[in-house]
């Protein structure tokens, strides 16, 4: 059934492009190039394919250059001529504009990775500027994109020619580059000695784009750009080093991460940033001991209001992975007492509440429940969904004299516990 629907789905974009492809360029007949394109993003399977279009698909590409024989598909001869690396005849192919905009998409970077590979890069520049312009794509499929092929080869395209990246500036060239693509232009730079362009480009990232992961989508590339880039550490800022230190900690990169915590450090000691960072390495190798000193320090230091806030939850939560609950109890409390208007406060205190219930200290829960009775419609939203909250919210309800609406919440709750042991709070609470 889904292969049939996968099928009736390629049928249908085939014959949406050969419509579009007959309207736009007058062609007499399908545009094979754009079914092949479909077949390969929808299906990732040979379909109805003539021979051309399957050797494509096996990446034979002289040979389905010769099957077209004498084609009058100039976009898909051009762009099988750019494959075949025959850049020359591809640009000659590839000039025209065409008015579908999704083969004028496809048109475009092939026309720029042609030119870029016979190093005429701004000819190659302003045919990508023109396709980053568009307002779509290509979207051929969920998996499938050529936008992150466009964006590497711009920054091919940057790398190849420094007087392009003189003449926009380094905000305007790289704005619509990814960061994948990023990596990719500074490795290229790095290669050619370009270390102060490097550092300015990513200075700019750091200042105003950095908003998601830099690594995630760089996959296997990040470890090699981060041995590239650690000569270059000492000239950045440590607003930059941050950021990368917490980029290489979210890929489990420990060694990477502790190279660029150890230069942050040596250009300032006192870095509360670095020294909360070495707090969290410690913790992702298993050297808890050190890591608990270190966010200890730090939470009662004359560090910035928020790194003694992170140090100090970081502290806590360390306490509960190493089961010592007192001790969580006792440092989530501390954080909601210091720092009462905080947003995590009432989180603290349920998280401290719902340790003491399990350890079978209800009447500790029913103090540290306390403080939230005013916030109680605000902190409800902490306890949806979730059959061990539930108790926690019961004796929130106790305390507050609603001995109705607390039976009525646990008696809801009960069914869905699946152990005597679990059942023995809710017993406690409803037996009141």
């Amino acid at each position: 059934m889904i292969r049939l629907l996968r099928s009736a789905l390629l049928v249908i974009c085939i014959a949406a492009a050969s419509t579009c492809a007959l309207h736009a360029m007058g062609t007499p007949g399908p545009h094979a190039w754009s079914q092949y394109e479909i077949a390969r993003a929808v299906l990732s399977e040979e379909v109805g394919l003539d021979p051309a279009a399957r050797l494509t698909v096996a990446q034979s590409n002289d040979e389905a250059l010769e099957a077209l024989g004498r084609s009058t598909d100039s976009l898909r001869v051009g762009i099988l001529a750019c494959k075949a690396k025959k850049y020359g005849e591809a640009i000659d192919l590839l000039r025209c504009r065409i008015d579908n905009p999704y083969l004028e998409w496809l048109r475009l970077y092939y026309y720029a990775a042609a030119l870029c590979a016979e190093k005429r890069y701004r000819e190659s520049e302003s045919a990508l500027d023109t396709l980053f312009a568009m307002n779509g794509e290509p979207a051929f499929g969920p998996d499938w994109s050529m936008s992150d092929e466009a964006r590497d080869l711009s920054a091919e395209v940057i790398a190849g020619n420094d007087s392009l990246l003189r003449a926009k500036g380094i905000p305007t060239a790289v704005q619509s580059l990814s960061k994948r693509s990023l990596i990719l232009l500074s490795e290229a730079l790095l290669d050619r000695g370009k270390d102060s362009t490097v550092v300015a480009i990513w200075e700019h990232v750091a200042r105003g784009r950095w908003r998601d992961s830099v690594a995630r989508p760089a996959g296997p590339l990040f470890p090699k750009f981060l041995a590239k880039l650690e000569r270059l550490y000492p000239r950045f800022s440590a607003a930059f080093l941050r950021r990368l230190a917490y980029e290489a900690m979210d890929l489990d990169l420990d060694k990477a991460s502790g190279k660029i915590i150890r230069s942050m450090l040596e250009k300032n000691a006192a870095d509360y940033d670095a020294l909360l960072l070495r707090g969290m390495l410690f913790e992702s190798t298993n050297r808890v001991r050190k890591a608990m000193a270190q966010y200890e320090n730090l939470s009662s230091s004359a560090a910035p209001l928020r790194i003694r806030k992170a140090a100090l939850m970081r502290s806590a939560s360390l306490e509960y992975k190493l089961k010592n609950y007192e001790r969580a109890v006792e440092k989530y409390c501390s954080y909601a007492k210091r720092y009462p208007s905080d947003e995590k406060a009432m989180f603290c205190l349920e998280l401290a509440a719902r340790i003491d219930i399990s350890l079978g200290k209800y009447d500790t829960a029913l103090l540290i429940l306390k403080p939230l009775r005013p916030h109680y419609n605000e902190a409800r939203w902490l306890f949806l969904g979730d059959p061990e909250r539930s108790v926690c919210e019961a004796a929130l309800r106790f305390s507050m004299g609603d001995g109705a609406g607390a039976h009525e919440l646990l008696e809801q709750a009960v069914p869905e516990l699946r152990s005597s042991d679990d059942r023995a709070p809710y017993f406690y609470w409803l037996s009141r």
